[in-house]
């Protein structure tokens, strides 16, 4: 019921420069809708922090994310892998930082950034932070799992697993100390649901 699609960037030289050019071919957001017809959801991996970025890349990256109601983002920074080709050229180019003895795990919310960046890396860091305020303030969040919730075509209702009751009442607990305004976004996108597309609930 549930994919996850490495999108990286709604930037085209930017998706071009690390060979994602499938990602330039089609329509984003017509592709993303299809995948919602058919009834799953789709979680998405962003990345701030590429050589190509020209300028600030939150505007454009919350409203990738918002035109396809795509709910759970992943938005990372940049991080040069072991024997990737990022690595080997920022190492060419002298800008890979020098390993400090700890065995990264790739993490790209806390460990990223790994080398010089082209950008001022405050305006890096500025980007990641606006991009990740902007997409789970609660009105946005639940306003887009909103939109998904009337999306979904399943055919049929999702058939309760061990442990999903569970972690429902756990949700349901747990949401009132979520902070200001969530509680009522969530009530309100759950009765959206259930009264236009219970299946999707």
């Amino acid at each position: 019921f549930a994919v996850f699609v490495g999108i990286e960037s709604p930037d085209t030289d930017t998706l071009v420069m690390t060979q994602k050019k499938q990602n330039t071919r089609r329509s984003l957001q017509q592709s993303i809708a299809t995948i919602h017809g058919a009834g799953i959801f789709v979680n998405a991996g962003f990345i701030v922090g590429f050589d190509s970025e020209k300028g600030s890349v939150a505007a454009g990256m919350i409203d990738c994310i918002e035109d396809t109601a795509i709910p759970v983002c992943m938005v990372g920074l940049l991080y040069a892998l072991p024997t990737t080709q990022l690595t080997r050229r920022l190492l060419a180019e002298g800008r890979l930082f020098s390993d400090d003895g700890q065995t990264q795990s790739g993490d790209q919310c806390t460990a990223g950034l790994n080398f010089e960046t082209k950008r001022p890396r405050r305006d890096v860091l500025n980007d990641y932070r606006t991009v990740l305020q902007a997409i789970y303030e609660p009105t946005a969040y639940f306003d887009r799992v909103r939109r998904l919730g009337r999306m979904l075509r399943r055919r049929r209702a999702h058939r309760m697993i061990r442990g999903d009751l569970r972690s429902f009442v756990r949700l349901l607990f747990r949401i009132h100390r979520a902070g200001p305004g969530t509680t009522r976004q969530f009530w309100r996108m759950l009765l959206d649901c259930a009264l236009h597309n219970p299946k999707a609930l």
